[in-house]
């Protein structure tokens, strides 16, 4: 009887698959997708050719890191290292993928649809490459995504619709490409968590969304040099969070409801002329009133005398706005202030102007 337990038991030993713990066909995808994306790739430096080969865990290879277990592959990062090459549709495959970065890695062609389809990404991290044609709108499906950045690319036409699904979406950053269309109005309005924003150096139209405002949590929005046009939304003045903006190089009416492009200023008369000629006495003729509203939905509470101690307010609050805008713009790129000194002067204005109309 004793002998025939033994037997029995070698048996089922001989019959349980290597490594029982997780299924031989889940490691062996991720293996596949791994050696697709090293057979796209030209690898100069070979990196990959002396490190990811057979006779190591493709848990240890360089670049790749796996879950507590040690069986899947969570991250797939590179820096800085010149791979050469394009991005295979395989690395859809890896499932348990939640990083996934290949930033300055000089990566061409298009970014893969299959992408779209890995329910675990939280950070995707393309940036300074020369990846190139439309951007896949099944990058929407990364319901899980956190960052995004796309930046320094050939990228063109729109950005896509589905980005609004991207519920936990927190930095965006499309700049340095050559994306086209309006702003979708969903990225703000779905997006509660998004901290960061730029989509500078681009050729994207229309106006800012008002739907900025649902963001309440901005700190950064970079928009400058573009082809936006119209006012600046009202709610962009009561963000508290927010820290920096940069809009210049736009067509973009602020403060004055005028553009540097309006025919009035076909002539010898620039928008920065006509503003600087009514500084300081006469900023009334030149100012839009609408954007500057004691209410509290711009995040001003009741003033103590609307009449006259709420206009002597605004409008030394004007002249310290109006000055600074044309330090800015000097013609002279050393004569202008540094951003961070411009942010700093701003913080200042606003905790001076706050200050006073709620006394």
């Amino acid at each position: 009887a004793a002998r025939l337990c033994i037997c029995m038991a070698a048996l089922l030993v001989s019959l349980m698959p290597c490594g029982a713990a997780q299924p031989a066909s889940s490691n062996a995808a991720d293996l596949a997708a791994l050696l697709a994306f090293k057979a796209q790739v030209e690898d100069p430096l070979g990196i990959l050719a002396g490190n990811w080969t057979a006779a190591a865990s493709p848990c240890s290879w360089v670049g790749v890191s796996c879950d507590r277990r040690g069986q899947r592959v969570t991250g797939l990062e590179f820096d800085g290292v010149p791979l050469h090459g394009s991005i295979g549709p395989q690395l859809g495959n890896l499932s348990f993928l939640s990083s996934l970065v290949l930033s300055n890695t000089s990566l061409a062609g298009p970014v893969p649809s299959e992408l779209g389809g890995l329910p675990r990404l939280q950070n995707l991290v393309l940036s300074y490459n020369s990846l190139s044609g439309a951007i896949p709108s099944a990058l929407g499906n990364l319901t899980g995504l956190q960052s995004l950045y796309l930046d320094s690319n050939n990228f063109f036409g729109a950005i896509p619709y589905e980005f609004q699904h991207l519920r936990k979406l927190q930095s965006l950053r499309l700049s340095h490409n050559d994306l086209s269309g309006p702003i979708p109005p969903g990225l703000f309005n779905n997006t509660p968590d998004l901290r960061v924003v730029r989509l500078g150096s681009n050729r994207l139209t229309g106006a800012i969304p008002d739907s900025i405002g649902s963001s309440s949590k901005l700190e950064w929005l970079v928009l400058e040099g573009n082809l936006l046009s119209g006012p600046m939304p009202p709610a962009i003045f009561n963000m508290s969070q927010l820290q920096v903006i940069a809009i210049t190089r736009n067509n973009l009416s602020v403060f004055t409801r005028k553009k540097p492009t309006d025919p009035m200023f076909a002539g010898e008369l620039s928008l920065r002329q006509w503003v600087n000629q009514a500084f300081p006495c006469e900023l009334s003729s030149v100012t839009d009133r609408g954007l500057l509203q004691d209410e509290p939905k711009h995040g001003i509470d009741k003033i103590s005398n609307p009449s006259e101690d709420s206009s002597a307010v605004l409008n030394t609050f004007l002249v310290s706005i109006v000055e600074l805008g044309l330090v800015c713009s000097r013609t002279a790129p050393d004569e202008r202030m540094p951003m961070d000194d411009v942010v700093v002067r701003l913080n200042k204005i606003k905790s001076n102007y706050c200050s006073q109309v709620r006394k």
